[in-house]
């Protein structure tokens, strides 16, 4: 790779040269004693001062614009291509010979994944465009543009930077998959029956409460509670909490290449949403748990498609082999445990496995509640791989745990609780 001279370096040299072309300039001066001798030298030093104010000029008048109109900002679906368009107009009256824009692609984790400097020059009152035609693989909020631009005197001796706001963010949104894997099963609305309890008219033999949502029952309000709140509260008692679901997203991994944490975030928001979305759908009240960029749990009720991208740029960034206190399953189901409105039905996503999620898991179940595990592994994992990974799921099978094991190679589901590992 060619290395660039460093800018103080450059600069030197560049005066050094000037200074030397000035004084050869002056040397006919000596033997011709008159103006005439002085021409080379007038004439450099008035072309230097004419390049330098035309650059000056130019840095003025240099405009960005982009295709974008709707605040800077893109959305799209993950795996759908993204056309953007940036143009550099240069509105002054004297040509700009010499420019240099430096675009980026941030990636997934905030740091730029791909960088280039391309050399260009505008003719007086007019545009160069750039196009950027990408394909979005992954869930995200992605940052696109120019990061730096430099216009350059028509020797390119000397440069100045110019203020440029010519980036936007691409909103990478998760896809829906209608897999019948996916739909919460049946026996789960059985099993939770069955741990409820006959409750005293009117919801005196409450558990917990709930932010109102349309549709509940005015005598099911919390008065009291909901004079101290920002809205109504509505009570939960047990024979509500048989149709209460909470999914928990866990963005603890394993270690593994970027561009492998990269599809299994992928994989784990688009199973926890689409399981949102098929919850949607039914007479449920659920709601999604998972742990923000400040590693805080966080519980709240999506409202809508429209609100996907409010949740992916509060989402955490996935964490291989995390640190103690990180936010990681087993620690996300013990908070939630915690609460006074907790859940009768716990679905989790998660791609990391250990014995203090297996044994919560198994705790919940033990406490007439419904537990569901959703695993993502990575799609390069042989047969031998997947088994020694899942065989901690035999204590599940045991404790009667459903749980469901989804490849990152297209959320292809390969195995339940029932049909064990697959043989593919």
């Amino acid at each position: 790779m060619k290395r660039r001279m460093k800018p103080t370096v450059k600069f030197i040299i560049t005066v050094v040269l000037w200074i030397l072309a000035l004084l050869a300039a002056l040397f006919p001066a000596r033997y011709i004693n008159t103006w005439f001798g002085y021409m080379a030298f007038l004439f450099l030093l008035i072309l230097f001062v004419f390049s330098l104010i035309i650059m000056f000029a130019v840095r003025r008048k240099i405009a960005i614009e982009t295709n974008v109109t709707d605040m800077k900002s893109v959305q799209c679906l993950r795996g759908e291509p993204v056309e953007l368009g940036l143009k550099v107009w240069n509105r002054s009256v004297f040509f700009c010979p010499h420019a240099r824009g430096g675009f980026y692609i941030s990636d997934l984790f905030g740091d730029v994944d791909t960088s280039s400097d391309t050399d260009f020059t505008i003719a007086p009152r007019s545009d160069s465009s750039f196009d950027f035609g990408m394909d979005m693989k992954h869930i995200g909020v992605y940052r696109v543009g120019m990061k730096d631009l430099r216009v350059y005197d028509m020797f390119g001796f000397f440069s100045l930077m110019v203020p440029v706001s010519g980036d936007f963010e691409v909103y990478v949104k998760p896809r829906i998959h209608t897999m019948d894997e996916l739909v919460v099963e049946e026996e789960i609305f059985l099993d939770s029956s069955r741990d409820s309890r006959n409750t005293v008219p009117n919801g005196i033999d409450y558990v917990g409460v709930r932010e109102y949502t349309p549709g509940d029952s005015m005598k099911q309000i919390h008065w009291k509670l909901s004079a101290h709140s920002l809205g109504y509260m509505t009570k939960l008692s047990e024979s509500t909490r048989q149709s209460d679901f909470a999914v928990v997203l866990d963005f603890a991994a394993y270690q593994a290449e970027r561009e492998e944490l990269m599809d299994i975030y992928d994989t784990l928001v688009e199973t926890a949403f689409s399981l949102l979305e098929e919850l949607s759908h039914r007479e449920v009240t659920y709601s999604l748990i998972y742990a923000d960029r400040q590693q805080e749990m966080r519980r709240s009720v999506p409202k809508g498609r429209e609100n996907d991208m409010e949740y992916i740029r509060r989402f955490g960034v996935i964490t291989p082999e995390p640190e103690a206190g990180y936010p990681d399953g087993a620690r996300l189901l013990t908070q939630e445990a915690r609460m006074p409105n907790r859940c009768t039905n716990l679905i989790l996503c998660t791609s990391r496995i250990t014995s203090e999620l297996i044994q919560e898991l198994i705790s919940i179940k033990r406490q007439k509640r419904s537990p569901e595990l959703y695993f993502v592994f990575p799609e390069r994992l042989t047969r031998r791989d997947r088994e020694n990974l899942m065989a901690p799921f035999r204590s599940l099978d045991d404790a009667g745990v459903a749980w469901h094991a989804v490849s990152t190679a297209g959320n292809t589901l390969y195995a339940d609780r029932d049909a064990g590992v697959d043989e593919s």
